[in-house]
C-alpha cells in the first residue's frame, strides 16, 4: 500500500542581518519539519550559515525545535542572541526619557 503525494506548502524564513531582517519564501514537501526546512534552504543558499549556526528557533514568535511539523504559510525565525541585558535596557530608556523631560512622571516632583 503506496502513500498518496503529499502537496508541497510555502513557508518563510525570517532572520536578522547586519541591513535588518531579511526573508526569504521558500516550497517544503508537506509534513516538512523545521529542520529539514533549514538544511533545504542551506542546501539552496537562501539563508547565511552564520545565520542558521548561531540561532535559536521559532515558528510565529514561539519557540520551536528541529522536529516540529510546519503547515503551510508558517513563518520560521531565526533569533539570535541578546545583545543588551533587559534590565540594562530600560534602565537606559528610563534615564533617558528623565534627561530628556525634567518634569514629568520619570522624574520626582519638588528635587
Amino acid at each position: 500500500m503506496s502513500e498518496a503525494p503529499v502537496d508541497p506548502i510555502d513557508i518563510q524564513i525570517a532572520w536578522v542581518a547586519q541591513a535588518g531582517v531579511e526573508s526569504c519564501l521558500l516550497r517544503v514537501p508537506g509534513g516538512a519539519t523545521l529542520g529539514q526546512a533549514l538544511v533545504l534552504a542551506r542546501a539552496q543558499g537562501l539563508v547565511p550559515d552564520e545565520a542558521i549556526d548561531q540561532a535559536a528557533t521559532a515558528v510565529f514568535g514561539r519557540t520551536r525545535g528541529p522536529g516540529h511539523r510546519l503547515a503551510d504559510g508558517d513563518r520560521i525565525e531565526l533569533t539570535g542572541p541578546l545583545r543588551v541585558d533587559p534590565k540594562v535596557a530600560r534602565e537606559r530608556r528610563v534615564a533617558h526619557r528623565r534627561a530628556a523631560e525634567p518634569r514629568s512622571r520619570w522624574r520626582a516632583q519638588g528635587r
